[in-house]
């Protein structure tokens, strides 16, 4: 429920590579090329750390460029739930039009197109997908309901009741999320942010030897389950 939630208002809000076996920078070496002027944040990189709460505990850190069209979220959480433990520790890669989740203890993941990015791309103005995606916000229901400032940047607070979510906002870039419900409540803070910085190229490429099975997009193929994967 967390990854859904982060995934979909971070498109909204700011708006998650051929070859199993590469192990090249993703971008520049990708057979879909990234379009120089779409962008998802009004800053051009960034690295973030966020403390993750709630039913799900743990860290994430957040390793952006090309105005976030290249990004990359490694995530190490513990959910405790009715006496269960489990723990995760994987990478979702989003270059472009193309969106890679690995689990990094196995080495394995899929690929898929990047859920939201097509209806995202035909609606932006002048490529800047931010705009676009408040417009979003507001269609589902989403507003505007205050300002509030979170390691020093004074973050937009938009509200989605149906939901059951508040996102922080800075220029595009989620700063916190709070989702969910009485025990059900997932949360991410952002604890250190920096911004403009360079970004490290291993960062944002895809483990050496990872095995990626394709998986449509079962928000644009209504596919049955037996036939989402290639």
């Amino acid at each position: 429920m967390r990854k859904i939630s982060f995934l979909t208002i971070s498109l909204v809000a700011a708006l998650f590579l051929v070859g199993a076996n590469s192990s090249a920078p993703v971008s520049p070496n990708s057979s879909h090329p990234l379009k120089p002027m779409m962008k998802r944040y009004k800053i051009k990189s960034g690295i973030i750390e966020y403390k993750l709460t709630g039913v799900n505990s743990g860290k994430e850190i957040v390793y952006f460029d090309n105005w976030g069209m290249l990004e990359a979220k490694y995530t190490k959480t513990v959910m405790s739930m009715m006496g269960m433990t489990q723990k995760t520790n994987t990478l979702t890669l989003l270059d472009g039009e193309w969106t890679y989740n690995i689990d990094l203890d196995t080495n394995t993941g899929t690929k898929m197109a990047t859920p939201l990015f097509q209806e995202l791309q035909k609606n932006a103005k002048n490529q800047d997908l931010t705009d676009v995606g408040k417009k979003m916000m507001e269609d589902m229901g989403g507003k505007k309901i205050g300002m509030e400032k979170l390691l020093g940047k004074l973050c937009e607070v938009w509200e989605i009741k149906a939901a059951y979510s508040k996102t922080w906002i800075w220029n595009g870039v989620a700063f916190k999320i709070e989702a969910g419900l009485g025990n059900m409540k997932m949360n991410s803070e952002a604890v250190s942010a920096k911004f403009n910085v360079p970004i490290p190229k291993a960062k944002v490429t895809l483990p050496k030897g990872a095995k990626i099975r394709e998986m449509q997009n079962p928000m644009q193929n209504r596919m049955m389950p037996g036939k989402m994967f290639k």
